[in-house]
């Protein structure tokens, strides 16, 4: 693959980017007048994941998530407008690159050259 991107970035939407902010300052906040309060939502939050749940719209979109379309699947997203899903045999994940259908092209591109190798 020649002159293909072989990187992409994560973009952030605008509702992230005013979630993530609000619940910042709001976190600040709350620390500030209950000192601890951080660490323990910390741990909470790595409890909840080890369970198996997802972080829906705080610092992005990322866990294990179900929906009445794909079913069961793991997200890594940071803009909701700018999805990939990928299928192996074993999961579904759902991406966000910055640009889909470049991501998409190199993705193809690669899988050909390694088909056109055997």
């Amino acid at each position: 693959m020649e002159n293909g991107r072989k990187t992409f970035k994560a973009p952030w939407d605008w509702l992230l980017i005013l979630m993530t902010s609000g619940v910042t300052l709001l976190l600040l906040g709350l620390d500030y007048y209950t000192p601890g309060f951080i660490p323990t939502l910390i741990t909470w939050s790595i409890i909840l994941g080890a369970l198996g749940f997802g972080i829906g719209g705080l610092f992005g979109y990322v866990g294990y998530f179900r929906n009445s379309i794909l079913k069961g699947y793991k997200a890594y997203v940071t803009h909701r407008d700018k999805t990939v899903v990928i299928t192996t045999e074993e999961e579904q994940v759902v991406i966000s690159p910055d640009d889909p259908e470049a991501f998409v092209a190199s993705i193809e591109a690669s899988l050909g050259d390694k088909q056109a190798d055997t």
